[in-house]
């Protein structure tokens, strides 16, 4: 197809296991690339999203089995998922919770299991999706990680909020916003905004679902100028 070796190395690399040693150099390359990936997400830039997570599946193979490999197993899963591929995406997260598995890693474990709810959120498996939720929320607060348990709940809100499931939405979003004030979090905070702002609209309280989205957009703007 004309490209080049370099081009085709990242996606020959990312379906290829990882070796038996770990690797601390390519470790750390597969963790910057998953950062990269996930700040392109933000920013809806998908290609370049699906050349970091290729990108950062390939240094994790080669870095053999450790947690960034978990997470770029889960990234690049969902990655897949995007474009249709869905059987190859659950492939990917079953070989993430396996490896996870393996190295007794509950926190890789939880965070796969965030992946797998994102999926099924996006295909519209809302039972399989919540079961995911209730997994990854369950090791964190074990883990006394209210970063990522937050990060969690953000998908609890839609699962209720996109089956038309008001009370639970509601219930989902007051914890949200309860944890995004514990962790000062600007992300948070803007989801926890917008969350409440997308019920208050539905229960046509227009101004206040206006000064929520206003809020949003200061939490983001504070966190782009830092």
């Amino acid at each position: 197809c004309g490209r080049s070796e370099s081009q085709r190395r990242p996606v020959r690399a990312a379906l290829t296991r990882p070796r038996r040693l770990t690797d601390p150099t390519q470790r750390a390359l597969a963790a910057a690339y998953s950062h990269l990936g996930v700040a392109f997400w933000f920013r809806n830039q998908r290609l370049r999203m699906a050349y970091a997570q290729l990108a950062g599946m390939a240094a994790a193979s080669r870095a053999g089995p450790c947690a960034e490999y978990v997470h770029a197993c889960g990234q690049l899963g969902n990655a897949l998922a995007t474009i249709g591929l869905r059987r190859f995406s659950r492939r990917l997260h079953q070989r993430a919770l396996r490896t996870a598995a393996s190295l007794g890693d509950v926190a890789a474990q939880a965070y796969v299991e965030l992946m797998v709810g994102i999926y099924e959120v996006g295909a519209g498996n809302w039972p399989e999706a919540l079961a995911a939720v209730d997994r990854a929320q369950d090791i964190w607060s074990d883990l006394n990680d209210d970063c990522n348990w937050t990060n969690a709940q953000v998908v609890r809100f839609w699962v209720h909020w996109h089956q038309g499931q008001r009370e639970a939405a509601w219930a989902a979003a007051r914890d949200l916003s309860e944890r995004a004030r514990d962790t000062g979090h600007a992300q948070h905070n803007a989801w926890a905004e917008r969350s409440v702002g997308l019920l208050q609209l539905g229960a046509g309280q227009t101004e206040a679902a206006l000064r929520a989205g206003e809020e949003a957009t200061r939490w983001l703007s504070g966190a782009e100028g830092r």
